[in-house]
């Protein structure tokens, strides 16, 4: 297997070479699989559902993309809310989500097919957080609890019936390995992947997704400080990250586009302080 290179260092760290490291990551890859299926299993077998907005809110949004799909019309348009309002503009939509292609394979999909497509996405991310750790060399039995904790944690549980912030969470882990990937390999298809996976990560607009973008640029930008040479670090990674950025910026401008223009016309273009912080945890519980 190749190597990972350490730039901070300036040595190759060697990659999962030895058979006992291949064991131990298969090993913890078999036991991720297997408690993210016995932690799902009460979704995946039908026995409950995701409640409230997932049901409530974007049960109702899949029925009416299926509706239209199957039908011949157009989903941009919903002519049952108020006077009728634009579809495509509203962020909450699934328009631009992967789980069209839930509605495109059924006419009527139901609470279990939605219900698999949340714990796919975090099953997703989880893989992304084992891809990552394996990728920087780091334990396997590290990467096993951080992939456990993401996939099924406080914030995938919490945020598990607003279906469009958890494909926002997931896309953030997988951002963040292919982005690391595309550094490492300087990479400019690791680098288009690792945009897809942004777009994707934007494409429904939501507080996560914001706060996701944050934590990227955080790190891109402490990695570049914290590097031997700031300056020959930035100037190494511009081509990856550049196409990462285009590929993202084609994905999900149009969408944030549509929106932007939605809240215009909106009464929620802005959430008071002291509603957020009703619904927040306080800073020093992060």
């Amino acid at each position: 297997m190749p190597s990972v290179t350490s730039r901070r260092a300036g040595i190759a760290v060697p990659g999962i070479a030895s058979t006992e490291q291949q064991l131990a990551w298969r090993t913890c890859n078999w036991m991720v699989f297997g408690l993210w299926m016995l932690f799902a299993s009460p979704w995946l077998l039908g026995h409950v559902t995701i409640p409230y907005d997932a049901k409530a809110l974007f049960q109702a949004q899949l029925q009416f993309l299926a509706n239209a799909l199957h039908s011949g019309q157009s989903p941009a348009w919903n002519p049952h809310t108020f006077v009728g309002v634009p579809q495509i503009a509203d962020p909450q939509s699934l328009i631009f989500s992967p789980a069209l292609l839930l509605a495109a394979i059924s006419k009527s999909p139901s609470f279990w097919l939605l219900d698999f497509y949340v714990f796919a996405l975090l099953g997703l991310g989880a893989g992304a957080v084992m891809l990552f750790f394996r990728d920087r060399g780091w334990h396997p039995g590290g990467a096993a609890v951080a992939a456990l904790c993401f996939a099924f944690g406080g914030s995938a549980s919490w945020r598990m019936q607003h279906i469009g912030q958890i494909q926002s969470y997931a896309f953030f882990a997988v951002t963040l390995w292919l982005l690391f990937r595309a550094r490492d390999r300087q990479s400019l298809a690791w680098g288009a992947a690792a945009g897809l996976a942004a777009g994707l990560m934007l494409v429904e607009p939501n507080q996560v997704a914001l706060l996701a973008c944050y934590m990227i640029v955080t790190i891109v930008v402490a990695d570049w400080l914290t590097a031997p040479s700031p300056g020959d670090a930035f100037r190494r990674d511009l081509r990856p990250y550049a196409i990462a950025a285009a590929v993202s910026l084609a994905i999900a401008a149009l969408p944030l586009l549509l929106t932007y223009a939605f809240l215009a016309h909106s009464n929620r273009p802005s959430i008071a302080f002291s509603e957020a912080a009703r619904g927040s945890l306080h800073p020093p519980s992060l």
